[in-house]
């Protein structure tokens, strides 16, 4: 279907609005009546399209859903922990070149007209400025979110996404009675696919096929005994996962069952060679002593916000950060000895004392190679002002650690100038898994104002990390004990990787971490090889076969 107002279609783009989900409703009930449907819909979509398709999982028609590398809140989809990562800019550039190349199919179809084209951009520019000027949630982002709906979904529904697509949709899933979910197939997985002779066919799509066959065709093949969640592990960074260079294993829910909530502090200095401000230590231990380190920040330093927008658009993606690291506080762990896997949600608590009024603070982890190289693995990002948890519905682990903090972004708080705060910082959830003889690294980049707010200035001054003693910063990891060798190796000429730790002493060899908590649990499994189907984006209908 098109969005109203785009391609030839008439009226006005909203982008996702009210009018766009009744248009999206009537469309069901014309695909449910007609008299070559079966009368019985499945959803499925990549990304805006996919978008869109979340308000219609409570339409009487609706089976199921497959919904790709897509998210259910549009604030969130176009805001990185309240900070602007460009992807709304990208939505409405190629909604304007739709229209631009549907001119000859409107004057056909006599819509061109309906409205006329000048009304018609004008909708689109508005809905990108709206992004814009309303930097925290209001009426106007509520009316574009799926969330309330997808609580009472009752319908199947499977979500796709990859570890470094530029939206993700770990939310959704949360929120989705009964979900599925498949890491591993997104807006940039086609290297991924080309490089692992067949094997991403049959352990990843394949899933995704069996849904569709079974929930859309009604056909018989077991497809609900299948694993709730397929696990697609990248191994060293962003370019070896482009090159296959990963793992694929089936899992029973996300976060894993059996993950080591592995606290790491920030701690002094590490000798890891990082040629930083501070070249500071991720260590088990919690510092006794209170100290700290400074750095200075300024509006017109750069930022990482968009940096998966990028790495989609321009195709170029940065995987060695060692130049951006020179202006950036990074702490870094002991050599391993053992393979570690992490794989789940990761969250910083950081607490920083500020000499600037609103700071965009800006997270990388990375894969340290044995030659220095610090290799991108998942980044994380929050407006310091909507730095506000709402415990309740932040994803806890069973011990009540938030190991995955929601900020309801609704309402600005101003950073109190001189005094420690507190900040969670949540990244996007990740699965990875870094070789023995590697580190793992945590770059903090943070920036006064915001260079994509008009409406916020920055200021200067310096920000101070508190380490140790009452304001103790740390990392929470999802640490995975001992499960990377049961995977399946998606490039069949992938470097070995040995055993993972079973824990993060077995890891480093420097003792367990006094705040590690295992939690109880396995695993699922499933069989590999499984037929493939091509699919659609788009609505599918079902077509009844006419006889006689």
């Amino acid at each position: 279907m098109s969005y109203r107002g785009t391609g030839a279609s008439e009226g006005l783009f909203d982008m996702t609005g009210a009018r766009t989900q009744r248009d999206l409703h009537a469309a069901l009930d014309w695909a449910a009546a007609g008299a070559w449907s079966t009368g019985d819909i499945l959803l499925t979509g990549q990304s805006g399209t996919a978008f869109a398709a979340h308000f219609g999982l409570d339409h009487p028609a609706v089976r199921a859903a497959a919904l790709f590398t897509t998210c259910a809140d549009a604030y969130r989809c176009f805001k990185r922990g309240g900070i602007s990562n460009n992807i709304a800019t990208v939505y409405t550039a190629k909604t304007e070149a739709g229209v631009a190349q549907s001119e000859l199919d409107r004057l056909r179809l006599g819509t061109a007209l309906s409205p006329d084209p000048a009304r018609r951009q004008l909708a689109i520019a508005d809905a990108l400025a709206q992004t814009v000027l309303r930097p925290t949630v209001d009426d106007w982002w509520r009316e574009r979110s799926a969330f309330p709906l997808l609580e009472r979904t009752r319908v199947p529904v499977l979500y796709a996404t990859e570890p470094y697509d530029i939206i993700h949709t770990f939310d959704a899933f949360q929120r989705t009675p009964n979900a599925r979910l498949v890491l591993g197939l997104g807006h940039t997985t086609a290297e991924v696919i080309a490089n692992s002779a067949g094997r991403h066919a049959d352990a990843v799509r394949s899933i995704v096929d069996r849904f569709v066959v079974h929930h859309g065709l009604g056909d018989d093949n077991g497809a609900e005994q299948d694993p709730r969640v397929v696990l697609q592990t990248e191994v060293g960074g962003v370019r070896p996962y482009r090159g296959a260079e990963a793992l694929v294993r089936y899992e029973a829910d996300w976060p894993l069952p059996d993950t080591r909530w592995t606290r790491l502090y920030l701690g002094g200095r590490s000798g890891s060679g990082a040629l930083s401000l501070n070249d500071g230590l991720l260590q088990a231990e919690r510092p006794v002593a209170e100290a700290a380190d400074v750095t200075p920040v300024a509006s017109a330093v750069h930022r990482r916000g968009d940096l998966r927008t990028n790495s989609w658009i321009i195709g170029a993606t940065i995987a060695d950060f060692r130049v951006d690291e020179a202006a950036a506080l990074t702490y870094t762990t002991p050599e391993l000895e053992q393979a570690v896997e992490l794989s789940g949600p990761i969250t910083l608590r950081l607490v920083a004392t500020a000499a600037a009024t609103d700071i965009d603070w800006s997270l990388l982890l990375t894969d340290v190679h044995p030659d220095g190289g610090s290799h991108w693995v998942t980044d994380g990002y929050l407006r310091a002002s909507l730095r506000k948890v709402d415990p309740a519905r932040s994803l806890t682990n069973r011990d009540g650690d938030i190991v995955r903090p929601w900020h309801g972004f609704d309402m600005a708080e101003p950073v109190p100038i001189g005094e420690p705060v507190e900040y969670l910082i949540d990244f996007f959830p990740t699965s990875a898994i870094f070789r023995a003889g590697h580190r793992i690294r945590l770059d903090l980049l943070p920036v006064a104002g915001s260079d994509s707010d008009p409406l916020a200035l920055g200021d200067l001054g310096l920000v101070r990390i508190h380490r140790g003693g009452e304001h103790a910063s740390s990392l929470l990891l999802p640490l995975i004990p001992a499960r990377c060798e049961t995977s399946l190796r998606l490039n069949p000429d992938m470097e070995p990787l040995g055993p993972c730790a079973a824990s993060w002493a077995q890891a480093t060899g420097v003792g367990e971490p006094v705040q590690e908590k295992p939690v109880s649990g396995a695993g699922g499994a499933g069989a590999l090889g499984l037929p493939v189907l091509i699919w659609m984006s788009g609505i599918l209908a079902l077509v009844r076969r006419r006889h006689g």
